[in-house]
């Protein structure tokens, strides 16, 4: 067997590609590790209203999408400084969140239309339009509703959603869970 001259050279540079690699390798893992950990406190995250918060008939899942869709949408409203307030509490028969911020605002000629499917204020290739008619829709599923008043310096979405009954008609536990 002959063996090439540049033969030291080509092993050293394979070994550092190997590390490399296994280097890129390590990372990924960590990430996926990390982004599975997020993903699975994110599906629980409906288990962390507390027990003075009425159980809703609605799937966590879907719930999640709507938190995810309003609370995206004022992140991209509101400056770095800017404050998102979140609340939820029983009124009457339902079970009412709030997600209050202090931007901008959303100006009264667009209001009507912010729950339209493909409505956007962003540019071209940065927004589709549709998680706003996406929540509209989960929420009305469930027989809620979901609402905003707006005006510079706050902008309230509201979601309301019925109180899960027993067959008795009566008001189940207060765990703080969501269920079908």
């Amino acid at each position: 067997m002959v063996v090439p001259p540049d033969w030291p050279d080509r092993w050293i540079a394979a070994g550092c590609v190997t590390q490399s690699l296994a280097l890129d390798i390590e990372r990924a893992a960590t990430r996926i590790h990390d982004l599975m950990a997020t993903v699975k406190q994110f599906t629980y995250m409906d288990n962390r209203a507390g027990p003075e918060v009425p159980r809703v008939r609605a799937n966590g899942g879907e719930l999640n999408q709507v938190w995810l869709n309003l609370i995206d949408n004022v992140l991209d409203a509101i400056t770095e400084s800017g404050t998102i307030t979140v609340s939820v509490r029983a009124e009457l028969d339902r079970t009412v969140v709030r997600i209050v911020d202090d931007g901008p605002g959303i100006p009264e000629h667009m209001q009507a239309h912010i729950f339209d499917a493909f409505f956007t204020t962003k540019p071209p290739g940065q927004g589709t339009g549709l998680g706003l008619d996406i929540t509209r829709r989960l929420v009305r599923q469930y027989h809620g509703d979901v609402s905003v008043e707006s005006r510079p310096g706050r902008t309230e979405f509201r979601v309301s959603l019925q109180i899960k009954k027993g067959a008795d008609g009566q008001e189940l536990d207060r765990t703080p869970s969501t269920g079908s």
